[in-house]
């Protein structure tokens, strides 16, 4: 006689399941990929907050779900996954989106003053590159 199985369907083909990453691409943009989404449940939240610690090249990321908190980013929610656009961050930091592109790992960090935030670490590149003077 055979055992009896109870089978369940697993629907959610495409979703990345394994590693968080939150990624910069060269236009400004910042994505949370589905895994980053799926824990920590950014389908509730619909602002995020940025910050910068430049002695530690550090960008960190605090979501919200009440209004339009001032200094925030509208989150733009995809299937499963959600980014921002953030031109005018990097451009106050003086950071050159299109040196940073591509994934950083993030950080759970609780911050004294700000509280929970989660962080990602840049390289030593990327700084915006000084204009030339017209000649």
């Amino acid at each position: 006689m055979a055992k009896k199985l109870n089978f369940v369907v697993f629907e959610s083909v495409g979703g990345r399941f394994g590693t968080e990453f939150v990624s910069i691409n060269k236009q400004a943009g910042i994505a949370f990929n589905s895994a980053f989404y799926r824990k920590h449940n950014l389908k509730n939240y619909s602002h995020i907050a940025l910050s910068y610690d430049a002695a530690n090249r550090a960008v960190g990321f605090q979501f919200s779900s009440t209004g339009k908190p001032r200094g925030t980013w509208k989150l733009t929610h995809l299937k499963s996954s959600a980014n921002v656009m953030a031109r005018s961050f990097f451009n106050a930091c003086g950071l050159d989106p299109e040196t940073l592109a591509g994934r950083y790992e993030p950080i759970e960090y609780k911050d004294f003053k700000l509280g929970k935030l989660f962080y990602i670490i840049l390289p030593k590149q990327g700084a915006k590159k000084p204009a030339q003077p017209a000649k």
